[in-house]
């Protein structure tokens, strides 16, 4: 889709002017020490796009997911049982979810789709994870999970009541008995709305009581004539049942909230209260967001295309529980935030707070041209937050800051959706990222893609190929307001630099979840230092890292600690054989680059053996599960004594192959991958800096079950993914889907 060129305009500042629909604000106020713990990388080999998370209020574990793209035909979902610190992949289910995992030969992962687009989750109150996956802009791929991953249903590949979908979201109508609920359905609960872009008929809704069949329409709304759909979030009023998205209002810039009333059946129908109209630009830059607090207040949160700021408007129910009456936009972002994208927010129970973060860079308007934040200026965009509490009141407070370390995105970030291919701009982003409050701690987490690594397969940016590996990242609010209780929260952790770490015992697993321990692979504790020009790692394992491939029945087994060090990856590397000797080695992390509707981009990290290019061949020691690897610094970015190593984290892999054997776009596109089953914690790194506190234990999952005996793969597709033509046969079949603003994948 084309954009309309673009005017500098100063930032304008507006009165939110709704006093007397303001309700007292409640809490207290956050002040300026809103901080962030240590980023989590929650994958550190597969990368993704447009990343979702949720948090299972039953259980504390955390899901993340996110599309690999339409030309794999496979999305990446990963589970966290340790309140965060550290991931694993339930990509080997559901196909193989009767046995430990799959063959020796292939010890990586099956599709669950087909998919590889768009993915969306939910976790409702019982514990069960409801997932969708768009395949190919054609239908959807349901799987649903009881117990985080370490068993599935079978997927549904055709879960959509009509064909040619795009871009879900999902809704639980989920009420507890404190909601008092007076919704005229009855029906079973918990209930899904997936509301999802029907490329024939409008925003169509597909309803599901068991996360499978979704065969069900509640009913299509924004096809009225007036209202146009921006395909902006949807939620459920739990008192009513009511269903609530956004869509246009009459006229251009505006906004409208979309009530869908539940009939018995579950079915809707619909009407729309004007949220704002006459706005400063079109509020539908990808996307519209809506959330709601503990009072049932309702949240509209967007960035307009004219001056790429970030507001807000809101509203209280009314005595007939609905949202009419809505307050003045507020600008919630400033600078040095002065251009913004993908905006996100999320409330929890505490009346008045609501939680917003976007993608920011300090280049204006004016310095960035007529192509804003698709200009290729080497612009440096930060993960930006802003905690508003008093929100629903005529003086809200906010604090901003940066939730981030360092920036997470350099130069352009195209909007164009699938057309990104052909304005060559950079999409690995994709179209969004997102924030939630924790339902049990009441701390926001964001779940953001760091491609600072400037990574890619050819080195440099081109037509179809461009820089920086999304490495999916989170990071959690350690200090400022519990959004669930409205006070001030107690540091969760210190992000000061340590030398040294340790990781709870007993969380190696074959399957990754829900599988056998695997001592050979539990790292129990790490040690960082600079001696004699070498980089040194100690490390600690409970039992020998060849054990770890005899019990995943693969020819080799890694253990692997990675840092990001300025803008680049590095990492030092153990490999071992069920009975052969150590090899040691180290260097700069790679990436191989698969392509899909919008151009091709890095899909896997890898850490390649010496003599590969950016390697250097190390040396060490082992004896049973106590490793020494030494790699010389020269190969490491020279770090000294000064340096900060951010998010480093140590991992065992089991693979297929051995690290002198780089990754390719082959074996990649089928997954035949490194399969991590052991991750600690991420901390800061500075060489000579006192240990770090030991980890809070969180009881791992339960193991059992027996080494597999056979299993599968991916099948293959035929695409040839490492030619930048597969990206546009892609994009040519999916051209009817250009009206819209973002994509597949």
């Amino acid at each position: 889709m084309r954009r309309t060129p673009l005017v500098a305009l100063p930032v304008v500042a507006l009165a939110l002017g709704a006093a007397a629909l303001a309700p007292s604000a409640q809490g207290a106020t956050a002040s300026s020490a809103v901080t962030f713990d240590v980023p989590r990388i929650v994958d550190p080999i597969h990368v993704y796009g447009e990343p979702n998370l949720e948090v299972n209020p039953k259980t504390g574990a955390v899901h993340a997911t996110g599309p690999q793209g339409t030309g794999t035909q496979r999305s990446i979902w990963n589970v966290s049982v340790d309140g965060g610190d550290s991931y694993r992949i339930v990509q080997n289910l559901p196909e193989n979810s009767d046995r430990a995992a799959v063959t020796g030969a292939l010890p990586s992962k099956s599709a669950l789709g087909p998919g590889g687009g768009d993915t969306e989750i939910k976790i409702s109150r019982d514990g069960r994870a409801w997932f969708n996956d768009l395949a190919a802009l054609a239908s959807f791929t349901s799987v649903t999970t009881t117990d985080d991953g370490k068993t599935t249903s079978v997927a549904n590949p055709l879960a959509i009541p009509k064909p040619v979908g795009d871009r879900q979201w999902m809704a639980l109508y989920d009420p507890q008995p404190s909601d008092n609920p007076i919704s005229p359905y009855k029906g079973k609960v918990p209930l899904n709305y997936m509301e999802y872009a029907d490329q024939v008929n409008g925003d169509d809704i597909a309803i599901s009581t068991d996360g499978e069949d979704y065969s069900k329409s509640a009913g299509i709304f924004a096809n009225d004539g007036v209202h146009n759909p921006n395909h902006g979030t949807t939620l459920v009023d739990q008192h009513t049942g009511k269903f609530l998205s956004m869509s246009t209002d009459k006229g251009n810039n505006s906004l409208a909230l979309v009530v869908g009333v539940p009939a018995a059946d579950a079915t809707l129908t619909f009407h729309y209260n004007t949220i704002a109209t006459d706005l400063i630009g079109d509020p539908q830059t990808l996307f519209p967001v809506l959330t709601q607090d503990g009072a049932r207040n309702l949240y509209a949160v967007w960035i307009d295309g004219k001056t790429y700021q970030t507001w807000y408007s809101w509203a209280p129910p009314g005595a007939d529980n609905e949202w009419k009456v809505w307050s003045e936009p507020r600008q919630i972002s400033s600078p040095p935030s002065n251009v913004g994208v993908f905006p996100w927010v999320a409330a929890g129970k505490a009346p008045g707070i609501i939680n917003v973060a976007w993608y920011g860079t300090d280049k204006t308007l004016k310095q960035l041209g007529p192509d804003g934040p698709s200009a290729k200026l080497g612009q440096t965009w930060e993960l930006w937050f802003a905690q508003v509490d008093k929100a629903n009141s005529s003086a809200p407070h906010v604090v901003q800051v940066k939730a981030a370390p360092h920036p997470m995105h350099y130069n352009d970030i195209c909007l164009l959706g699938t057309l990104c291919i052909s304005g060559e701009g950079n999409r690995n982003q994709a179209d969004f990222f997102k924030v939630l409050v924790d339902p049990n701690s009441g701390r926001p987490r964001i779940i953001y893609t760091d491609s600072s690594n400037r990574l890619s397969q050819t080195g440099a940016d081109s037509a179809a190929d461009h820089q920086g590996a999304a490495l999916d990242t989170v990071v959690t609010l350690n200090t400022g307001l519990n959004s669930n209780t409205g006070q001030p929260l107690t540091p969760k952790e210190s992000t000061a630099p340590v030398s040294s770490w340790t990781d709870p015992a007993g969380d190696a697993l074959f399957k990754p979840l829900g599988g056998a321990k695997v001592p050979g692979a539990d790292v129990l504790s790490v040690e960082m230092k600079l001696e004699g020009g070498n980089v040194v790692a100690n490390l600690k394992l409970a039992g020998a890292l060849g054990t770890a491939a005899t019990g995943a029945g693969t020819p080799t087994a890694q253990v692997v600690v990675r840092w990001q060090m300025g803008d680049t990856l590095y990492y030092i590397a153990a490999e071992a054989t069920p009975a052969g000797p150590l090899a040691y080695y180290g260097g700069k992390t790679d990436s191989v680059d698969l392509c899909s509707v919008s151009g091709c981009k890095p899909n896997y990290l890898t850490y390649n053996a010496f003599p590969n290019a950016g390697t250097a061949q190390g040396s060490g020691s082992a004896d049973g599960g106590t490793i020494q690897i030494k790699v010389p610094a020269s190969a490491l970015g020279s770090p000294t004594t000064s340096s900060l190593l951010e998010s480093a984290m140590a991992f065992v892999t089991a693979s297929p192959h051995s690290g002198v054997v780089p990754q390719n776009n082959g074996t990649d596109f089928a997954d035949i991958a490194p399969l991590q089953l052991e991750g600690t914690k991420a901390v800061n790194v500075r060489f000579g800096a006192a240990a770090a506190a030991p980890p809070t234990v969180v009881q791992p999952p339960s193991g059992g079950g027996n080494p597999p005996t056979s299993g599968g793969n991916l099948a293959a597709t035929g695409l040839n993914t490492v030619l930048p033509t597969a990206a546009v046969l892609l994009l040519l079949a999916g051209m009817y889907a250009a009206r819209r603003r973002r994509s597949a994948d």
